[in-house]
């Protein structure tokens, strides 16, 4: 069987590895917020009330013209 003193990582390889998978959190976490923040363009709103016995909707829409 081979030598097994040099098995794992170096403190110095420990440090880089969680470094770089913070890294990649923090990337998803921007990914994420620029997706929410450009994939909203086209909304619809409908505001459904009574007037006694008929139904009124009224629609918003953000839509470019």
């Amino acid at each position: 069987m081979e030598n097994l003193n040099n098995q794992g990582k170096t403190p110095q390889q420990y440090r880089d590895s969680s470094r770089f998978a913070w890294y990649g959190v923090v990337g998803m976490i921007i990914i994420l917020i620029l997706a929410s923040l450009f994939s909203c363009s086209h909304r619809t709103h409908v505001i459904t009330e009574y007037d006694g016995d008929r139904e009124i909707r009224w629609y918003t829409t953000n839509e470019k013209q």
